[in-house]
């Protein structure tokens, strides 16, 4: 029976420091593997003992136990330390005891008797390990007791092989030799490694903690004072003493008011016993601290307060971290509200886009920057590329290399496909084009342009941006650019379908315009000549002249309708040309080549803001289009006349004119002129009779010479 619990317990042994070795590097670990090997070694020799007795087999048992229980305590001393946190008392002190109680035993094995007593080393060994016992109790019991409060199966896990080491060495102290009591501190040691390695090693094992002020509270970045009910002092840590920039030694016994009189605040709320918490800003060495303040009152186990406990917290980064977000916050909103302007101003995508690589380039700190957009001429003429929309920093051999990529390219692909931003800090890159590894740049952030259609996400576009040298882009920037990006996208899209807007807008009115005008001239001829023919086969008198009189009178109207339908198709910059320019043109263009004589005066400079030269132009092309289609002048003069105070523009002609009862039922014409004098506060009179002409006359006031631009 004693063989078989020899075996099982070194079995035991064994399979624990197996286990404890693959574990070495788990907190306890290497203290449990020595404990297991102490058990290990001390029931090898007591089975050796049992198997071959004799005087040599004892004195090794006897030696091997003394060294296993003393080297059992040590290990079972460092797991309590290593367990509950303290392993920095484990110093040179404690290798000294160790090799102390190594030494003794191997004295006991060369039986060296004469260099001391055996019996009263063996009773410092003994003494030796009983300490190391009572600290392993206390260390793990107070670690249960401050952490749950309870004692519960874990608990006495823990506890049950070094209490049974108590018992059996408090028999031995008390001088009880009884034959059971090596057996049982044997036994105990197995069982401690057991419930050591149980509650260290399995999947989800609780972290030891103790509650120790020096690993604790001295070592917490959060200031922590304690005042007595005298508002005195009677502890702090470093970190108060830190944020305050007082040492310690001169804060300690003195009241909080003296110390701290810097903050009156805090004074007041800790002398009227307030539970409060507050925010203030100190000055520590030239730099100013954020810091979030708490006052709480402390109660013993009867609930009377007997002080107060003041809480510092350093919230420095916090506050400094909402500042950054805010400031972001605060540069996107400027960044995309200036964005939206230049898109309203600008006329051309590239203007546009190269204000926006402006408006970018120095917040993110970036020396290239270069935009792709999606070509929509490619879709009509062939396989869908990107051009080169805007760039600053690319060489001029650089941006003509790189002016066009096919939508069919490795890198359109490769930045299609990603669907998301890439950062690459090594351009050498087989997707990349050649031009672009060999930019000067020491990383690349490449943000799709993407819009959202029926079939799903279409790219539209790339956003580049390099840096030449470090660091490269935060996370916090490829947010920001990514959110720009996307802006950008929409106003690029926006602005492709406010074109195609206009563009469908502008084709109906030309459809309109030549179906009011050319074709209804058109259609005249085509009538008036089938009447003709239709008269010649019947055989009836026709009046060639008068047929071929209107022939001529409606392929005249007609070519004056086209040549105005085709000056109205050429741009006017009335900006940079100019009204007196425009005019000429105009008049050159289209009345000049309708046999209709033309007479052009006019004063220059004209002392008139843009917005009243571009109302006058549109007043003449009004009156000039009525006069070619209405009146059958055969001469019309324009006149631009500049004024003490007025500059007065005056359209007449020599055509059919009208009755003055007709003036309130003009065309629309008449009903354009009129709108755009009345926005301008201008003055308008128009004079016409019956076969005597019409005279148009507009003024407009003056502008100063310093607006006159505006």
């Amino acid at each position: 029976m004693q063989l078989i619990y020899l075996i099982l317990n070194i079995c035991a042994a064994a399979f624990i420091a197996f286990i404890s070795y693959r574990n070495l590097r788990i907190r306890g670990g290497k203290s449990i593997f020595i404990l297991a090997l102490a058990s290990l070694l001390s029931y090898s020799a007591y089975l050796n003992y049992v198997l071959f007795p004799s005087d040599l087999t004892e004195t090794i048992k006897t030696a091997a136990t003394l060294f296993g229980m003393t080297l059992a305590a040590t290990a079972l001393f460092t797991f309590s330390l290593e367990y509950t946190h303290q392993s920095d008392w484990i110093g040179r002190f404690a290798i000294l005891l160790f090799a102390i109680s190594a030494f003794y035993t191997i004295k006991r094995i060369s039986l060296l008797t004469l260099l001391g007593t055996p019996a009263l080393l063996e009773d410092v060994n003994l003494l030796y390990r009983y300490g190391l016992i009572i600290a392993t109790i206390w260390l793990l019991g107070r670690t249960y007791f401050l952490r749950a409060g309870i004692f519960n199966l874990q608990c006495w896990s823990m506890l049950l092989g070094p209490m049974i080491v108590f018992i059996a060495h408090g028999f031995t102290l008390l001088g009880l030799d009884w034959n059971w009591l090596d057996t049982l501190s044997l036994f105990s040691i197995n069982l401690s490694a057991i419930g050591f390695a149980y509650n260290t090693f399995r999947q989800n094992a609780d972290a030891g903690l103790l509650v120790r002020r020096g690993s604790v509270v001295e070592n917490m970045e959060d200031g922590w004072i304690v005042l007595d009910m005298q508002h005195s002092i009677v502890d702090i840590n470093q970190a108060t003493a830190k944020m305050a920039g007082i040492p310690r030694e001169r804060i300690y016994g003195k009241t909080i008011t003296s110390v701290l009189n810097d903050f009156p605040d805090l004074v007041q709320v800790v002398g009227d016993n307030q539970e409060i918490e507050m925010d203030r800003t100190v000055q520590v060495k030239n730099e100013y601290r954020y810091l979030n303040i708490r006052v709480s009152t402390l109660q013993n186990e009867a609930s009377a307060p007997i002080g107060r406990l003041v809480i510092w917290r350093d919230i420095t980064n916090r506050r400094r971290a909402e500042y950054a977000r805010q400031h972001a916050r605060d540069e996107m909103f400027v960044l995309l509200n200036a964005i939206s302007n230049a898109a309203s101003r600008t006329i051309s995508l590239q203007e546009f886009l190269t204000e926006f690589i402006y408006q970018i380039i120095y917040p993110f700190r970036s020396q290239i920057i270069f935009i792709y957009t999606l070509d929509e001429r490619s879709n009509r003429e062939g396989e869908e590329e990107y051009c080169l929309a805007a760039h600053l920093g690319l060489s001029t051999e650089s941006a003509q290399e790189l002016s066009k990529l096919s939508a069919s390219s490795t890198f359109i692909n490769w930045i299609d496909e990603t669907k998301q931003h890439l950062l690459l800090e090594d351009l050498q890159n087989q997707h990349i084009p050649e031009p672009i590894r060999a930019l000067p740049t020491s990383c690349l952030l490449i943000i799709n342009l993407f819009i959202q259609t029926e079939e799903g996400k279409k790219l539209i576009g790339a956003l580049s941006l390099g840096r030449r040298s470090d660091p490269v882009y935060s996370q916090d920037e490829i947010v920001r650019l990514t959110i720009l990006a996307d802006h950008i996208a929409k106003l690029i899209d926006s602005d492709r379908r406010r074109k195609l807007a206009i563009a469908l807008s502008e084709r109906q009115r030309l459809m309109r315009d030549i179906h009011d005008s050319v074709s209804q001239k058109l259609y005249g001829l085509v009538t008036i000549t089938e009447a003709a023919q239709a008269k010649l086969e019947a055989g009836a008198d026709l009046d060639y002249g008068h047929v071929l009189s209107s022939i001529g009178e409606n392929a005249r109207q007609a070519v004056k309708e086209l040549r105005l339908f085709l000056f109205q198709m050429q741009p006017i910059d009335l900006e940079k040309e100019g009204l007196i320019s425009v005019l000429h043109h105009r008049l050159a263009a289209v009345e000049g080549r309708a046999d209709i004589k033309v007479r052009f005066l006019a004063d220059e400079p004209i002392s008139i803001s843009k917005r009243k030269e571009t109302a006058f132009y549109y007043i003449a092309q009004e009156a000039l289009n009525n006069v070619l289609r209405h009146a059958h002048a055969k001469s019309v003069s324009v006149t631009l006349k500049q004024g003490y105070k007025y500059v007065t523009l005056e359209v007449s002609d020599d055509g059919c004119g009208f009755s003055q009862e007709k003036l309130g039922q003009g065309g629309m014409g008449l009903e354009n002129i009129k709108e755009r004098v009345k926005q301008e506060n201008g003055k308008l009179k128009i004079s016409s009779k019956p076969d005597k002409g019409t005279i148009i006359k507009v003024s407009f006031e003056k502008d100063e010479t310093n607006n006159a631009q505006m």
